[in-house]
C-alpha cells in the first residue's frame, strides 16, 4: 500500500471514531437531562402516591360518619315504639326501670351535654325492629341501648335486652372510632296549650331532668366531632398527612322520636 493510500485509511479511521464517540461535554449534559426526567417521574409518582392515600382516608372517613349517623338515627328514632298500641299503652310497654324514673319514658340522659344517651323500644319478635348492633329478636323484647364516647375516641353502644323482665346486658360494643366529641340536647314541648307536639325549647339532660321533662322529648340533636386522620401537626408526618388540614369534622344532626310527633291526642 502506497504512502496516500495509508493516509487516506487513516483518516477514515480517525473519522469513524470522531462519529461513534462522545465528549465529556455531551456526556454531562445528557447525564443532566436524564436527571431532570428521573425527578420530575419522582416528583409525579410521589404526588399520585399522595392523592390515592389522601382519597382513600377521606373515603374510609366519609364511610365511618355514614355508619355512625346510621345506626344513631335508626336507633333514637325507634324510641317509645312498641307494638300494638290498640291493646297496649306506653306505660305498660315501658314501665319505670332505670335509668328511667317514669312509666312510658323512652330516652334518657345524664350529665349535661356529654353524657351517655339511653333509647328504650320493644319489638314483637320477627318484626324487622333492628337494635344498635343490627340485630334482631326472634320473641317479643325490650331494646336499651346506650350510646356513649370512651378515651379511644371510640362510639360505643352497650344494650340491654329485656325479656319477661329478665334483663340481660351485653358488653360495649365497638360502632365506629375517630369520635372525639359526643354531644345532645333535647327538643321538648314545654308549652302544655295547643294540640300539636312542637318544639319550643332546645335543653341540656340536667335541665330536662330538673324539670321532669324527659316524656316531653320530641328530638335529639346530636352534635358530633370526627378527628380527622390527616390532620397532624407534628414533625413526623406520613403520606397525605398535613398541619394546614382541618383538625376535625363537626356534623350536626336532629332525629325526630317516632312516637311524640304529629297531633297530640
Amino acid at each position: 500500500m502506497s504512502n496516500p493510500e495509508r493516509i487516506r485509511a487513516f483518516v477514515a479511521v480517525k473519522r469513524c471514531a470522531r462519529a461513534t464517540g462522545f465528549t465529556l461535554i455531551e456526556m454531562m449534559v445528557a447525564l443532566l437531562i436524564g436527571l431532570f426526567i428521573i425527578g420530575a417521574v419522582l416528583t409525579l409518582t410521589f404526588a399520585m402516591k399522595r392523592s390515592t392515600v389522601v382519597q382513600g382516608t377521606n373515603t374510609g372517613l366519609q364511610e365511618n360518619q355514614r355508619v355512625v349517623l346510621t345506626v344513631l338515627n335508626d336507633t333514637i328514632q325507634q324510641a317509645g315504639y312498641f307494638p300494638n298500641p290498640v291493646t297496649t299503652t306506653p306505660a305498660n310497654a315501658l314501665p319505670i326501670s332505670a335509668p328511667f324514673t317514669s312509666a312510658g319514658q323512652s330516652i334518657f340522659s345524664s350529665g349535661t351535654l356529654t353524657g351517655p344517651i339511653y333509647v328504650r323500644y320493644s319489638s314483637a319478635g320477627n318484626d324487622g325492629v333492628i337494635n344498635c348492633l343490627g340485630g334482631t329478636s326472634a320473641v317479643a323484647v325490650t331494646y336499651v341501648a346506650e350510646f356513649s364516647t370512651d378515651g379511644n375516641q371510640n362510639l360505643l353502644c352497650t344494650l340491654t335486652t329485656i325479656t319477661n323482665g329478665t334483663a340481660v346486658t351485653a358488653a360495649p360494643q365497638i360502632i365506629a372510632s375517630g369520635i372525639s366529641g359526643l354531644f345532645s340536647v333535647y327538643g321538648v314541648h314545654t308549652n302544655p296549650v295547643g294540640a300539636y307536639q312542637s318544639i319550643d325549647s332546645y335543653l341540656t339532660a340536667d335541665i330536662v331532668t330538673a324539670n321532669s321533662l324527659w316524656s316531653n322529648v320530641i328530638s335529639v340533636q346530636l352534635t358530633l366531632i370526627f378527628t380527622n386522620p390527616l390532620y397532624n401537626s407534628g414533625s413526623t408526618l406520613t403520606a397525605g398527612q398535613s398541619s394546614s388540614v382541618p383538625q376535625s369534622y363537626v356534623i350536626v344532626r336532629t332525629i325526630a322520636l317516632m312516637n311524640t310527633t304529629g297531633v297530640n291526642s
